[in-house]
């Protein structure tokens, strides 16, 4: 596979349709790991434009042109821990950093 294949593959990606309920959806996963006590760093905004981006490209992947409830399964949090920090429960980590 070429850079020019992975550029053309990106690109039918980003075209895939989200339904406006589904962004609504990951809107409140990121928020409730933005404020989830056992989370010290939630979703940042890029984090959330990943998660998006993983949701279309399966459903590319999956031969559609629009994702699913079923495809947003990225969007679920066990595909989020690279962007949110679990807290510690170390004496010295006892309270979340300003937003």
């Amino acid at each position: 596979m070429t850079t020019e294949d992975v550029l053309a593959l990106q690109g039918q990606a980003a075209q895939v349709k989200v339904d406006p309920i589904l962004m609504d959806y990951l809107m409140d996963i990121v928020e409730a790991s933005r404020t989830h006590e056992q989370l010290h760093v939630g979703i940042s905004p890029r984090g959330a434009l990943a998660l998006m981006q993983a949701a279309q490209a399966l459903a590319l992947i999956e031969g559609r042109d629009f994702v699913t409830p079923t495809t947003s399964s990225p969007w679920s949090p066990p595909s989020a821990p690279t962007a949110s920090s679990p807290a510690t429960t170390s004496p010295t980590a006892t309270s979340k950093p300003p937003a």
